[in-house]
């Protein structure tokens, strides 16, 4: 189960057991989250202030390299 669904968001808002941090890329949010059971995952978020209960347009786990071209996009 993805830890960025809004259910999950919603039973756990302020997880003791992992972060989540939000950076904005033009009119996109990503959201990291690192799990101590499953690992680091992102979730890409549609609009620059999205509203509470605002689904995510794509979550995957992050692989080696993934964090460069994060930071090549950004820039």
């Amino acid at each position: 189960m993805s830890a960025h669904s809004t259910k999950a968001r919603n039973r756990h808002p302020n997880p003791k057991s992992y972060e989540r941090e939000k950076f904005a890329v033009t009119y996109v949010i990503v959201e990291v989250c690192d799990h101590p059971e499953n690992g680091q995952t992102f979730a890409l978020i549609a609009g620059e202030f999205p509203a509470d209960g605002v689904r995510p347009l794509f979550t995957g786990h992050i692989e080696q390299g993934m964090a460069t071209l994060l930071i090549c996009v950004e820039n």
